[in-house]
C-alpha cells in the first residue's frame, strides 16, 4: 500500500471521502449566495476543492497563483469572474493568502468585490475577515 506525503491540512484534499465531505458542505453553503457569484481559489488545495465545486453549482471561477508560484504560466490569474466572488480556502492563519487573492482578483477586476470567504478547514470562530464575512463547513 502507497503512503501520501503531506501536511496536515492537505489531508482533506488527498483522502477522497474528506474531500467529498469537504465538497458538499462548500456546495451547500453556496445554495445561500447568489448563483452568479465567481469563485475564486489558490494553489493545491483550493484548487482540489474549487474546481469540482465550480463544476457542481455551475459557477465560472479563477485560480489564483501562489504568491511565489515560478512556473511557465505567465498569468497571475486565470480564469472568469462576475461583478461579485467568493474565496474558497482552507483557514485563515496570516489573512497572507486572503490579501494576496483580493489584490490579484483586483489588479486583474477590478469592479468585482469580494463579498465572502469560504473556509473548509479550522478557524470556525471567525466570522469577519477584513469587513468580509466568513462562512465555515
Amino acid at each position: 500500500r502507497r503512503k501520501v506525503m503531506t501536511s496536515s491540512y492537505h489531508r482533506i484534499s488527498f483522502n477522497r471521502k474528506t474531500r467529498d465531505e469537504c465538497i458538499g458542505k462548500v456546495v451547500d453553503i453556496l445554495k445561500d449566495i447568489p448563483a452568479e457569484t465567481s469563485l475564486v481559489f489558490c494553489g493545491i488545495s483550493g484548487m482540489s476543492i474549487g474546481f469540482p465545486v465550480a463544476d457542481e453549482t455551475g459557477r465560472d471561477f479563477a485560480v489564483v497563483r501562489k504568491a511565489k508560484d515560478q512556473n511557465h504560466g505567465e498569468s497571475k490569474i486565470e480564469g472568469e469572474i462576475n461583478d461579485t466572488y467568493v474565496i474558497v480556502d482552507d483557514l485563515i492563519d496570516s489573512g497572507e493568502t486572503i490579501s494576496h487573492i483580493n489584490n490579484r482578483v483586483l489588479d486583474a477586476f477590478p469592479d468585482s468585490k469580494c463579498i465572502g470567504i469560504v473556509l473548509y478547514y479550522g478557524m470556525k470562530s471567525l466570522k469577519i475577515h477584513e469587513g468580509i464575512p466568513v462562512f465555515h463547513c
